[in-house]
C-alpha cells in the first residue's frame, strides 16, 4: 500500500479506538445511572399490600 493510504488507515484505527473507549464510558455511566434509579425507588404503589389495614399479614 502507498504511504498516504497506510497513514489514513492508521488514523482511522486510532479514531475507532477513541470512539470505542467513549462508548465504554457511556455504557458504564448508564449502568451506574440505572442502579441509582433502581435504589431510589420507594414502595411500589401498584404491588399487592403485605398487610391489611389492621396490621395482619396478607396471605
Amino acid at each position: 500500500m502507498s504511504e498516504p493510504v497506510t497513514s489514513l488507515l492508521e488514523q482511522m484505527l486510532v479514531e475507532q479506538h477513541v470512539q470505542t473507549e467513549l462508548l465504554r464510558q457511556i455504557a458504564s455511566n448508564q449502568v451506574v445511572l440505572i442502579q441509582a434509579l433502581a435504589e431510589d425507588q420507594g414502595e411500589d404503589l401498584d404491588s399487592a399490600p403485605l398487610t391489611y389495614m389492621d396490621g395482619t399479614l396478607c396471605r
